[in-house]
């Protein structure tokens, strides 16, 4: 925190890591890669003494939903312009519409990228007054296994993991935001609405069927859905026969997918168990021009992916497609992986 500040009012050298959804051709991904890329970018900061900046998507920005906690990561990066800049990019060959010459983009692959990351020396790499990084890769538990990077100057940062490697997403989180006060309300009513607010346990279920969803893409994950409520059943049987509930029906489901015919088969199949947002699924990187023309709809689409987010994380236990979305609210409450 100290750091940061002394940076902003210049009683450091001027150095910054930027995190950047606004680099023309080059796509930011879904809202749990730019988690996992937050993540990462913080603490790759802090490891090389810079401060650590967010540039998210200009037409919406990111603190009316999500407002600065420990340092001010939306200080205008109007005020570094002119300093030094390079720029990469880590993530997915098909997230980039069109190679630029003045992005460094070196690896194709994630395994290439942690290969090279494990042996450099980062603090010797990353010369410039600004590096600028568009990232959808999550690699801040591999940064700490660094052989360049002092492991008691990491453990004296109070860096560690805890019960996962993607837990450091949940520390970065907790360092770097608050909730806005209007997603503060608009979570309290969602609570209230699914009978969330209350004791009974949770079991938070995340379907995730493929960006046809949306739209976009070719064909769907192939995902049998049933098997996820089956699998609910079940474990609400256990809870049940270890007394933890009464009644299998007393376990709330809350449903976070992507498709609303799986929200509709959940709803008409386990009607006393399953509540979800009543909302038509949407991806933070997809637009839909003839749906969310405006502003305000492309604001109210955000919060409708946070206010999601934020319920399956709180959920005491979870049952996970293999996907950002899920890994990054299992981090934000520090669930096991158990």
């Amino acid at each position: 925190m100290k750091l940061h500040k002394d940076i902003l009012q210049s009683r450091r050298p001027r150095r910054f890591m930027v995190f950047s959804c606004t680099l023309e051709g080059y796509k930011c991904a879904g809202y749990g890669n730019r988690l996992g890329g937050i993540a990462s970018i913080l603490f790759l900061s802090i490891l090389t003494q810079r401060a650590f900046l967010i540039e998210w998507d200009q037409e919406v920005p990111l603190d009316m939903y999500l407002v600065p906690k420990a340092i001010e990561w939306n200080y205008a990066t109007e005020n570094i312009k002119d300093l030094d800049t390079r720029i990469h990019y880590l993530g997915k060959r098909n997230h980039f519409k069109k190679r630029r010459n003045d992005v460094v983009h070196k690896w194709k692959m994630k395994a290439d990228f942690v290969t090279w990351l494990l042996k450099t020396d980062i603090r010797t790499y990353f010369d410039r007054p600004v590096e600028k990084f568009v990232s959808n890769w999550y690699f801040a538990d591999f940064l700490l296994e660094n052989p360049f990077i002092l492991k008691q100057y990491v453990r004296g940062l109070g860096i560690r993991w805890e019960h996962s490697r993607d837990s450091l997403i949940g520390c970065a989180f907790d360092f770097l935001f608050q909730k806005s006060r209007e997603l503060e309300t608009r979570l309290n009513a969602a609570r209230r609405s699914l009978g969330l607010a209350s004791q009974v346990p949770t079991l938070g279920l995340q379907i995730r069927m493929g960006d046809i969803s949306f739209g976009q893409g070719l064909q769907n994950n192939h995902i049998d859905f049933q098997r996820f409520f089956f699998c609910a059943q079940a474990f609400g049987e256990a809870l049940a026969r270890r007394s933890v509930v009464t009644v299998v029906e007393t376990v709330k489901w809350f449903l976070a997918t992507d498709d609303t015919a799986v929200k509709g088969y959940a709803l008409k199949n386990y009607p006393l168990n399953a509540v979800t947002l009543n909302i038509i699924p949407k991806h933070i990187k997809y637009s839909n021009p003839l749906t969310e023309n405006t502003t305000s709809q492309k604001i109210e689409a955000i919060f409708n992916v946070v206010i999601d987010h934020f319920l399956l994380s709180e959920c005491d236990f979870l049952i996970l497609s293999p996907s950002t979305f899920g890994k990054t609210a299992a981090a934000l409450f520090f669930h096991s992986e158990a």
